[in-house]
């Protein structure tokens, strides 16, 4: 089974594969962040590490902002979780 399939599984129906316009949108989100030898930038970015899932989406900042998961294989689709906890 590949990561994808077993997040998949995991979230079963709370999930949407981003494709059209809203895969250009997360795509833009993505492109904004600065880039290094194909690689984000961490230097120049104001970010939290965050080592606990509810702390980050506990995080305040982050209520209106949308969510996509945006793996580092093309052949992977884009996923937007149906809601963020």
């Amino acid at each position: 089974m590949t990561l994808f399939e077993e997040c998949r599984a995991a979230l079963k129906a709370d999930f949407t594969i981003v494709e059209g316009e809203p895969l250009n949108q997360a795509m833009d989100i993505f492109h904004q962040y600065p880039w290094q030898n194909g690689n984000i930038a961490w230097s120049k970015i104001n970010f939290s590490d965050y080592e606990i899932t509810n702390m980050l989406l506990s995080d305040m900042t982050l209520k209106d902002m949308p969510v996509f998961d945006i793996t580092d294989d093309t052949d992977i689709p884009v996923l937007k979780p149906s809601q963020v906890w």
